[in-house]
C-alpha cells in the first residue's frame, strides 16, 4: 500500500487532482524508460504519492529492482494579467534513482484533461 502525502488544504482542488492523475499515467508508461536492461516491461508498484497544490510526485519501484519517481507541476497561464491562473497543461519530468542520486530521464508535457 503506498503512503500517500497530502501538504496544505489546497491540495484538494481540482488542478491537484487533475495533475496527479497525468502523474499516475506517466507511472504507468515510463517503467522501460529506467529499466533499459530488461526484454520486457516490468511491473511497477507505486510506493509513495506526494500532493501539494503546485506539484506531485509519484515514487514507483519495479520488480526488477529500479526505482523511479514521476513529478507533475502544472503551468500556470503568463498571458493574463494579475494573478496566474492555472492552464490545462502541465511539465513531467521522470526521474531514476542511481548511485548518484536522482538522475533527469525524460521530461516532457501532459494534458491535465
Amino acid at each position: 500500500m503506498p503512503v500517500l502525502e497530502f501538504q496544505g488544504t489546497l491540495a484538494a482542488e481540482s488542478m491537484a487532482r487533475h495533475a496527479l492523475i497525468a502523474a499516475f499515467r506517466v507511472a504507468a508508461m515510463r517503467p522501460r524508460v529506467v529499466d533499459l536492461a530488461s526484454d520486457f516491461v516490468p511491473d511497477v508498484r507505486i510506493t509513495r504519492v506526494l500532493v501539494s497544490s503546485h506539484r506531485t510526485a509519484v515514487y514507483c519501484e519495479t520488480n526488477t529492482g529500479h526505482t523511479y519517481k514521476v513529478v507533475c507541476v502544472p503551468l500556470r497561464d503568463t498571458t493574463v494579467s494579475g494573478s496566474l491562473s492555472p492552464c490545462l497543461m502541465a511539465k513531467v519530468g521522470t526521474y531514476a534513482w542511481e548511485d548518484t542520486g536522482w538522475n533527469t530521464a525524460v521530461r516532457d508535457y501532459v494534458n491535465l484533461v
